[in-house]
C-alpha cells in the first residue's frame, strides 16, 4: 500500500488574499505615519 503525498502550497486564490491584507495593511501604515511625522 503506497502513501499518497498531497501537494503543499498555496493556491492563486491565497496568494491574492495574503497580497491584499498586505497591501491594505501597508496602505493604512503609510497614512497614519505621514500623518504621525508631520506632528513630530
Amino acid at each position: 500500500m503506497e502513501l499518497i503525498r498531497k501537494q503543499l502550497g498555496l493556491s492563486f486564490v491565497g496568494v491574492l488574499l495574503i497580497v491584499g491584507v498586505l497591501a491594505v495593511t501597508g496602505f493604512f501604515t503609510v497614512k497614519v505615519g505621514l500623518v504621525y511625522f508631520n506632528h513630530y
